[in-house]
C-alpha cells in the first residue's frame, strides 16, 4: 500500500471518529476529566442538530437557562459523572432562572427529547416558565418532572405556540407536570389562536400526571388549571381504574373555569383507551374555584369565526369527583360532545 493511500485512509478514519464524537457531548464538573465541558448552556447552543447531550450530576446547574434554536436535540440527565454508563436519577434544571428551557426558531420540524430531568424553581413573567416551545418541534418527555414553577403569564409548566406539526408527547408513567402556577394553563398552555388552519398542535398525553397545578386568571376566560387549549388538540389516555397500575391523568388542578382542562374556540379533546399500558383517560378531583364553571372540563366555543366550536370525545375515560358552581364534570357552551360506549 503506497503512502498516498495510507494518508487517505487515515483522513477518512479521523473524519469518522470526529463525526462519531460530535454526535454526543458529555457535560459535568470541570474536575471530571471524562467530561467534554462544564458549560451546559454553551454545549446546547453549539451542538449540531441530532446531538445527544449527557448531563452529569457532579455539579450544580442553578441559574442555567437553555436555549435550543433550530435543531433536533436529546438531553439525558441523571448520570453520577461523565464516566457513568447509566443514569441513576434526574438532573435538576431551573432554580435561579426566569425560564428553564426555550425552544425556538427555524422553519423545519425538529425533535427534542428530554430524559431524566427535573425542571423546578423557575420564577418568571413570560410565557412558559418551565419550557417554552415556539417553533415546529416535537417535544417528547421521558422520566421528567416539571414542578414548582411560576409565571405571571401563561403556561407554568409548558407553553406551546401552536406551530405546524408541533407535538408534546408523553408515554412515560414517570412524567409529571405538577404544582405549577400561571395566569392560564397552570400545567400546560397551548395557543394557536392566530391560525385559521385548525389543530396544528397536538398534545399526546398517554402516561404520567398533570396534577395540582393552578391557573390564577379571573373572568371571562380565566382557567385551565391543568391544561388550557386555544385552537389546539389533546389526546388523553393517561390513567385508569387503578392508580397503582395505571398512574396518571389530569388530577387535582384548579382554576376559575375548567379546573382540569379548558377547551376554547376550535379546540378538541379526546379521552380514549390506552392500548399499550391499559387504562384510559382520567380527569378527576379538579376544581373550578371562585364560583367558576366546569370543574373537570370547560368546553367553550366562540362566535368568531363562524362555526368555531370546541369539541370533546369520550371513547374510553372517566371524568369524576370534580367540583364547580355549575357543571362539576363538564360545562358546555358552543361545544360538540360525543360519548362512545
Amino acid at each position: 500500500m503506497n503512502d498516498s493511500i495510507k494518508i487517505l485512509i487515515s483522513l477518512i478514519l479521523m473524519t469518522l471518529v470526529s463525526q462519531a464524537k460530535a454526535s454526543y457531548i458529555l457535560v459535568g464538573s470541570d474536575t471530571d476529566a471524562s467530561c467534554d465541558t462544564s458549560d451546559l448552556t454553551q454545549a446546547v447552543f453549539d451542538a449540531p442538530s441530532g446531538t445527544t447531550i449527557y448531563i452529569a450530576n457532579n455539579q450544580s446547574y442553578e441559574g442555567v437557562s437553555l436555549t435550543i434554536l433550530s435543531k433536533s436535540l436529546t438531553l439525558i440527565g441523571g448520570f453520577l459523572n461523565c464516566s457513568s454508563l447509566a443514569p441513576t436519577g434526574r438532573t435538576v434544571l431551573g432554580p435561579g432562572t426566569s425560564r428553564a428551557v426555550n425552544i425556538a426558531l427555524g422553519g423545519s420540524t425538529y425533535d427534542v427529547e428530554l430524559r431524566n430531568l427535573e425542571i423546578t424553581g423557575v420564577n418568571g413573567t413570560g410565557d412558559g416558565a418551565g419550557i417554552r416551545v415556539n417553533n415546529r418541534t416535537r417535544l417528547e418527555l421521558h422520566n421528567t418532572i416539571i414542578h414548582g414553577n411560576t409565571t405571571t403569564a401563561d403556561g407554568g409548566g409548558i407553553w406551546l405556540n401552536g406551530a405546524v406539526n408541533q407535538r408534546l408527547i408523553s408515554h412515560s408513567p414517570d412524567n409529571e407536570i405538577r404544582d405549577n402556577t400561571a395566569a392560564h394553563g397552570g400545567g400546560i398552555y397551548c395557543d394557536d389562536s392566530g391560525s385559521q388552519l385548525g389543530h396544528r398542535t397536538l398534545i399526546e398525553w398517554h402516561a404520567g400526571w398533570i396534577a395540582d397545578n393552578v391557573a390564577t386568571a379571573g373572568p371571562p376566560f380565566g382557567g385551565g388549571g391543568g391544561v388550557y387549549l386555544f385552537n389546539c388538540q389533546m389526546n388523553l389516555s393517561a390513567g385508569g381504574p387503578d392508580p397503582q397500575n395505571h398512574p396518571g391523568g389530569v388530577v387535582g388542578n384548579e382554576g376559575r373555569h375548567g379546573g382540569g382542562i379548558y377547551l376554547r374556540a376550535e379546540s378538541s379533546l379526546n379521552l380514549h383507551a390506552n392500548d399499550l399500558l391499559g387504562g384510559f383517560g382520567v380527569v378527576e378531583f379538579n376544581e373550578a374555584v371562585d364560583s367558576g364553571i366546569g370543574g373537570g372540563i370547560r368546553c367553550h366555543g366562540v362566535d368568531w369565526p363562524e362555526l368555531a366550536r370546541a369539541e370533546f370525545f369520550i371513547h374510553a375515560g372517566r371524568v369524576s369527583d370534580n367540583t364547580a358552581n355549575s357543571g362539576a364534570a363538564i360545562q358546555m357552551e358552543r361545544c360538540d360532545g360525543l360519548r362512545s360506549l
